[in-house]
C-alpha cells in the first residue's frame, strides 16, 4: 500500500512539475506563486481519494495538453524531461525570477527546439523562461533594441528642443530646469549609443566565432594561432576581431588595416569609446594615439552618437555579406536597427509608451 500510494503521489508530481513548467513557458502565470506551489506541496500526504483523483486528472488531461505543448515546440520532450527542467530551473527563479539555459545545453539535456520556434534566432542564443513565457534571447538582440530606445531618447530630445529654440535666454526657472534636464537626456544617450554600438559589434563578431568553433573540422582546418584567436575571444582587440574573424570564418580578406572603414573606426570612432570604457585626465598613450581623453569624453553628443550607431549596422551587414552572400537575408535584429537609425521619429512602441503615460489608453 505504501509502496503504490509513493508510486502514485511520484507520477502526480512529475505531471504537475510537466504542467506548471508548460504554463510558466506559455506566460500563464501572472506570478511564480503557482509554479512554487507545486514543490511544496506533500504529495505523500494526501488523502487516498485526492491521490486517486489526482492520478485520473493526469491521465485525462495533464498528459495531452503537455503532449500537445511538447510537439508544438520541441522534438523529443518528454513529460519527465519537462519535471526535470522544474527542478534545475526552479532555484534561478526563486533568486532572479528568471531561469536560463544556453539552447545547445538545453537540447542536450532536454529536448531541441523546432527550428520554427527559434524565428532566426543564433544557435548561441539562451532559453530564457520566466512570467513573460519562453523566450530566446541573445545579445545582438538585447542590445540591437539597447540602441534603437536610445537613438528614441535622443530624437525626442532634438524634437523638443528645436521647438523650444527660445528656451536658453528664458529667464523662467521651471523652463530653464527642463532644459538642463532635456540636456542631460541627451548626453546620457548619446554615451549610451557609444558604448552600445561598440558591445553590439563585439557580441556580433564572438557570437560568430563561437558557432563555427562548434565545427570540430572547421577548426582542424585551421593553423593553431588562428584557432586560439577564435576560440578564445578575451584575448582578442575589437581592432583584431574586425580584422581577423571575417578572414578566417568567411576564407577570404574583407578588409586591410589601410582601408577607410577599418582606419576610420580605430581613429575617429574607437578613441570615443575609450573615453568612456577608461575614463581618465591622463591622455592615451602613444601607442593609441595619445589623445586627450577628456575632450573626446566631453565630445560625445548625438551626431557622433548617431553617426557610430550608422557605422557598425554598416560593418555588420558588411561582415554577414561576406559570409553568407547575398541570398540570405540580414538578422531581423540589424534590419530594425538600421531602419531605426534612418527614420527620423521615435519609434512606434517610444510613442505608445508616451500615450500610456500620459494617461492615453486608446
Amino acid at each position: 500500500m505504501k509502496q503504490g500510494r509513493h508510486q502514485e503521489a511520484a507520477r502526480i508530481r512529475r505531471a504537475d512539475k510537466a504542467a506548471a513548467v508548460g504554463r510558466l513557458m506559455l506566460g500563464e502565470f501572472s506570478n511564480l506563486d503557482q509554479f512554487f506551489q507545486v514543490a511544496e506541496r506533500d504529495y505523500e500526504k494526501l488523502p487516498r481519494r485526492a491521490l486517486k483523483a489526482g492520478v485520473r486528472d493526469v491521465r485525462d488531461r495533464l498528459t495531452s495538453e503537455i503532449t500537445s505543448f511538447c510537439k508544438e515546440n520541441f522534438e523529443g520532450m518528454t513529460e519527465a524531461g519537462l519535471a526535470r527542467l522544474y527542478d534545475e530551473i526552479a532555484p534561478s527563479l526563486r533568486q532572479f525570477q528568471v531561469g536560463a539555459v544556453p539552447l545547445h545545453l538545453f537540447e542536450e539535456r532536454y529536448a531541441r527546439v523546432r527550428r520554427q520556434v527559434l524565428r532566426g534566432a543564433p544557435v548561441h542564443c539562451t532559453v530564457v523562461i520566466s512570467v513573460r513565457g519562453l523566450q530566446l534571447r541573445f545579445p545582438e538582440d538585447l542590445l540591437s533594441k539597447d540602441l534603437i530606445a536610445a537613438m528614441d531618447i535622443l530624437k525626442t530630445v532634438v524634437q523638443t528642443l528645436g521647438s523650444e529654440k527660445n528656451w536658453r535666454q528664458s529667464s523662467n526657472v521651471k523652463q530653464m530646469k527642463v532644459f538642463d534636464y532635456l540636456a542631460r537626456q541627451e548626453q546620457f544617450a548619446s554615451r549610451a549609443c557609444i558604448i552600445g554600438a561598440f558591445n553590439l559589434l563585439e557580441a556580433y563578431l564572438n557570437g560568430l566565432a563561437w558557432e563555427y568553433s562548434q565545427n570540430p573540422d572547421w577548426l582542424s582546418s585551421l593553423s593553431e594561432r588562428q584557432r586560439k584567436l577564435v576560440e578564445d575571444t578575451s584575448q582578442a582587440s575589437i581592432r583584431d576581431k574586425l580584422l581577423k574573424y571575417p578572414t578566417i570564418l568567411g576564407g577570404k580578406e574583407l578588409w586591410r588595416p589601410e582601408d577607410p572603414e577599418i582606419s576610420y573606426f580605430i581613429d575617429f570612432f574607437k578613441p570615443f569609446r575609450d573615453s568612456l570604457v577608461h575614463p581618465s585626465p591622463f591622455p592615451a598613450s602613444e601607442r593609441f594615439g595619445g589623445y586627450d581623453k577628456l575632450s573626446r569624453f566631453y565630445g560625445i553628443c548625438t551626431p557622433v552618437a548617431v553617426v557610430t550607431v550608422g557605422f557598425v549596422a554598416d560593418l555588420i551587414s558588411q561582415i554577414h555579406k561576406h559570409l553568407y552572400g547575398d541570398g540570405v537575408a540580414e538578422p531581423p535584429w540589424l534590419v530594425e536597427l538600421r531602419d531605426a537609425h534612418q527614420d527620423e521619429k521615435p519609434s512606434d512602441l517610444y510613442e505608445v509608451l508616451n500615450q500610456l503615460q500620459a494617461g492615453d489608453f486608446s
